[in-house]
This record gives C-alpha cells, sequence and structure tokens, in this order.
C-alpha cells in the first residue's frame, strides 16, 4: 500500500508511510492526501476522481505514474 499525493507545485508523488506534515514552508501551501492505493488501477482512479489537475495531464502520463510505483502487499 503506498500513499497518493497531489503535490501543491502540481504533480503527484507517494510515499510508504502517511506524511504527518506536507506544509512549504517557502510559500505557505500544502500537498494533498488523495488517498492510499494498492495497485496502478486504484492510483488512476485516485488521481481521476480526487485530483484537483487531473485534467491537466495526459491519462497516460498518469498511468505512467502509476506503473512506476513499487506496490506492496499489505503484511
Amino acid at each position: 500500500m503506498v500513499y497518493i499525493y497531489e503535490s501543491h507545485m502540481g504533480w503527484y508523488y507517494w510515499l510508504e508511510e502517511e506524511a504527518q506534515n506536507t506544509y512549504c514552508d517557502s510559500c505557505g501551501d500544502s500537498d494533498f492526501l488523495l488517498g492510499y492505493a494498492n495497485n496502478a488501477k486504484e492510483t488512476v482512479n485516485l488521481i481521476k476522481t480526487k485530483s484537483h489537475f487531473a485534467d491537466r495531464y495526459y491519462v497516460k502520463d498518469i498511468k505512467r505514474f502509476a506503473k512506476s510505483i513499487p506496490y506492496h502487499p499489505d503484511p
């Protein structure tokens, strides 16, 4: 399982643990937790349904991002 975030700078990233603080000291904005995913399909769905920026990117780029994540099964 990985946590999928939308960066306040306009793209996405993932973490293996939920971030405690996504506040930016430079601009005062923060990143947005979209949710968690166990595979690429769930990641694409999260981005399509919860992202503020999904309509600005090509679906193939979102899928490429989702496929690049090394998903680990839950213990």
